[in-house]
């Protein structure tokens, strides 16, 4: 492995720049990203007390800290090892290095920007290819490359600042040692890899496209924009954009992987604006980027977590590099929309170049309330047509202005690769936390012990089944029998959303998922001045064309408080089943419930949940844990329930009340009761019977949804 190095190449001969620059110079472009004017602007506020002058410096030290330590540029290693976070630190802070060379001037940026890249240039084509630790194909200097990609972009970029200050020979160094040799990898050796329709390949243009723009090689440009065939419409970036994003602006691979792919997208469009304007990329396919752009944000929950569907890692959130860059990008490039201040405020830095001037500025004149944002409710359509079903988010507020948030996922099933298994399935956030929690992807991202970063077996056998979420399996197998070909050609159906006043709701189907078996789901968050916060309605139908076995799952996060029956502690725990996830699934306890009705409660952290259920017939209420057959311990530990019910047409139904406060440290513990005790099906599940303590309640649940007091 390389490791450290002094570069033969030391620069003696940089240019000292001009001072001061012609009127030409300051003018001129400077960069992919920055002009001299530009440059110069940002250096009249890098002192001031604002965010765009705090953004500025903090970048500035993490920079001058990289040039304290040596030149190292290793060989490759496991996601998370010490090879893989050196070369991801290099590109980062040289793309930074650049940028503060523009704004300071100081020659000693643009020497450490070519030290480094020299010795890449010196290197690169005599690396092997790295061990792969999954099944996507490996670069020189990442175990996938992806990384590579993500390298090329940034390093490129950031090489676009102080090219044209490097002596002729060392940019041919550099252009043909290790940008050229990259490029050729991207768009021959892995030609397959660079034309997918996937956040790979929006990375991959992207990089190809600011190397070209950096190097000065219109080709790359024009290949990455169009793609190998040059139609726009099989590969490349405009490509990218079209199948990508849905007329919502909803992408393909789910929230999570949109925040990654917003990333190179939004640098790539804001580099062809730059360098190819009459191309008019932001206004290009209805304005997908701002599209993709806004819809990253709206699924997310009020502590800025992304709602986690498909692969999911679950603290991401919007704080993430996408969010920073669009902030400062859509205001300088479309309106100026309220949700970019707030977005800018929450993150406590702008993206340091011209467009963060300008929002930096705006956040300095903006009043406190313009600084303070909530997200609506919202239907994001899914597939490039926006016929493969929908993505709902509804929002409630509670007691002390708390939001209350519900995600159902009527959808399609996405890009195979990172998708789950889990049509019409259920998310609820409410009091500051996850309630009902979908499990996310098995993955222990950058952990270099654990798989190498990569995703773990488990994330098939287990996060991808339909049983590890809050939906319904039939038979104890998985939708589509786990083929995603199958998934792919038959998205759920979203039938009605109402997504504002009291009574917010939204309901799907899916018909095939199981053979002969039809789904129906409608939820709902409902505010009742009886209740503290809103109540969340849940309506699970089923029709089917003959007898099978209903397993109803919810995974929730606390500690149980009581139940309105009696279940049997298991004496060994045996695992749920023997495949389709449900090996993975401890059986706790168990109750046979001959009414198929009941009440479960339970503490987390600052409150209480109440869930009253019922089915349509006799039903078993199993105690469930993830964790069986995990001999790395790849999973984690976590409680669910389980509503089992054997039939042909089944009706599942719930009503989950948060309620009541608990302070361990100041012993404190109200409402730990809630007012709802019993709940009833009645007219085959048009209507909900809640019986209290004090009153009952009427929910209608047909052409429409309403409660009221009866």
């Amino acid at each position: 492995m390389f490791g450290a190095h002094t570069p033969e190449i030391l620069m003696a001969d940089l240019q000292q720049p001009e001072s001061p620059r012609s009127a030409s110079a300051e003018q001129g472009p400077a960069a992919v990203f920055l002009t001299h004017a530009e440059a110069k602007a940002l250096r009249a506020q890098a002192e001031a007390d604002s965010l765009i002058g705090r953004s500025i410096r903090a970048e500035r030290a993490q920079v001058d800290a990289w040039m304290r330590t040596p030149v190292s540029v290793p060989g490759s290693g496991p996601g998370g090892g010490v090879e893989h976070e050196q070369h991801k630190r290099n590109y980062l802070m040289i793309f930074a290095a650049g940028r503060q060379y523009l704004i300071w001037q100081q020659p000693g940026y643009a020497k450490r920007i070519a030290d480094v890249l020299s010795v890449y240039a010196e290197r690169y084509t005599a690396l092997p290819f790295a061990k792969p630790y999954s099944h996507n194909p490996p670069g020189r200097l990442f175990h996938q490359i992806l990384n590579e990609h993500m390298w090329l972009l940034f390093a490129a970029a950031g090489y676009s600042c102080v090219r044209q200050e490097l002596p002729e020979a060392l940019r041919q160094r550099i252009d043909e040692g290790v940008f050229a040799p990259m490029v050729g990898m991207f768009t021959q050796t892995y030609r397959h890899h660079f034309d997918i329709i996937h956040n790979h390949g929006m990375w991959a243009c992207a990089a190809v496209g600011v190397a070209g723009i950096a190097c000065e090689r219109r080709d790359w440009l024009e290949l990455a924009v169009r793609g190998q065939f040059g139609d726009s419409e099989t590969a490349g970036f405009l490509a990218q954009l079209a199948n990508l994003f849905s007329p919502s602006g909803y992408y393909e691979e789910g929230p999570y992987y949109q925040r990654f792919a917003i990333q190179p997208m939004l640098l790539f469009a804001e580099a062809i604006e730059r360098a190819w304007p009459e191309l008019g990329i932001y206004r290009h396919h209805d304005e997908v980027v701002r599209r993709g752009f806004y819809a990253a944000f709206l699924p997310s929950f009020p502590n800025g977590a992304l709602v986690p569907l498909n692969d999911a890692i679950k603290p991401m959130n919007i704080k993430s590099l996408g969010f920073v860059l669009g902030a400062s990008f859509m205001y300088r490039r479309h309106e100026a929309d309220a949700r970019l201040l707030w977005l800018a405020n929450l993150h406590g830095q702008v993206w340091p170049d011209a467009a963060g001037l300008a929002l930096s500025d705006a956040i300095a004149k903006a009043s406190p309330d313009a600084l303070h944002c909530e997200l609506p409710s919202v239907e994001l359509l899914c597939g490039p047509k926006g016929d493969k079903g929908a993505v709902g988010i509804l929002r409630a507020e509670g007691r002390h202005h708390e939001q209350a948030v519900l995600t159902f996922d009527a959808g399609s099933h996405g890009l195979a690769e990172h998708a789950h298994f889990d049509a019409l399935t259920l998310g609820y956030f409410a009091r500051g936390h996850e309630v009902l929690r979908d499990y996310g992807c098995v993955r222990w991202i950058n952990i270099e012990p654990k798989g190498g970063g990569a995703y773990l077996p488990e994330n098939v056998s287990w996060a991808k089944q339909t049983i590890a979420h809050n939906t319904v399996s039939v038979d104890g197998g998985c939708q589509h029998r786990a083929d995603a070909e199958l998934a792919v050609a038959n998205p759920s159906h979203r039938l009605a959303f109402h997504g504002s006043g009291d009574a917010q709701w939204m309901r799907g189907e899916t018909v095939g998922a199981y053979p002969g078996v039809a789904m129906r789901r409608t939820v709902a968050l409902l505010r009742h001045a009886d209740f503290e916060h809103p109540l969340l309605v849940d309506l699970f139908a089923i029709e089917a064309d003959a007898d099978h076995t209903y397993d109803y799952a919810l995974y929730y996060d606390g500690q149980v408080v009581r139940t309105d029956f009696d279940y049997t502690p298991a004496r060994n725990l045996s695992p749920l089943g023997t495949d389709a996830g449900y090996q993975h699934l401890w059986r706790v306890a168990a109750a046979d419930l001959p009414a198929g009705r009941g009440l479960f409660s339970w503490l987390q952290k600052s409150c209480y949940h109440s869930l009253c259920f019922a089915t349509s017939g006799p039903s078993e209420f199993i105690f469930t844990r993830i964790g069986a057959n995990d001999p790395k311990f790849n999973l984690r530990a976590e409680p669910g329930l389980l509503l089992r019910q054997n039939g042909r047409d089944v009706v599942f139904a719930s009503v989950l009340e948060t309620h009541g406060d608990f302070d361990e440290s100041r012993e404190f513990s109200q409402g730990a009761r809630g007012r709802l005790l019993a709940l009833e099906i009645e007219d085959g599940g048009k209507r909900l019977r809640l019986h209290g303590s004090d009153a009952d309640w009427l929910v209608e649940l047909s052409d429409s949804v309403s409660i009221h007091r009866v």
